[in-house]
């Protein structure tokens, strides 16, 4: 397309805005996604300890690995779809820093991003599965020693 370059400066600078923002709300879907679903366990484990009795703790530990595997599956797919923003934002970059250098060239502001290479690689994310996964993990263990200990166990009436 061929425009002026302030044209050109003022849709990449909104562009580029838009997957810088887009970046930030992937960052706070993976504290926010994961947090609820930590809680959730703990939540669902409390729920299930009313009913739960000597023997009976496969469910509780099932839905444990359970939300662990969703919790690593969203983190994955989430990690995933930040590389790629990233990648775009380091294509926007560029053409920024190109801006009015090639006359000649085409000006293509949704250009394949895919061979980009990104700077920051948001490694920091790591600890929020990892920690998400040591405290459900760490809430299961006793969970099961508590309840095969008989520790917390309220005891039924027999049946006549």
């Amino acid at each position: 397309m061929k425009t002026s370059i302030e044209i050109q400066a003022d849709i990449l600078k909104t562009v580029w805005s838009t997957d810088y923002e887009g970046v930030q709300e992937i960052r706070t879907s993976i504290y926010q996604v994961i947090s609820a679903l930590t809680i959730a366990s703990f939540a669902l484990s409390s729920f299930l300890l009313k009913g739960l009795h000597q023997g009976q703790t496969p469910l509780s530990i099932a839905t444990d690995v359970a939300i662990i595997g969703f919790i690593w599956g969203v983190f994955v797919v989430l990690k995933r779809d930040l590389r790629n923003r990233r990648k775009c934002l380091r294509f926007r970059q560029r053409l920024i820093e190109n801006l009015g250098r090639d006359e000649a060239a085409e000006f293509l502001i949704f250009g394949d991003a895919s061979g980009e290479t990104i700077d920051i690689t948001d490694d920091d994310l790591i600890w929020i599965p990892v920690a998400s996964t040591i405290a459900i993990f760490v809430k299961a263990v006793l969970l099961t020693v508590i309840l095969e200990q008989h520790w917390f166990i309220v005891p039924t009436a027999a049946s006549p």
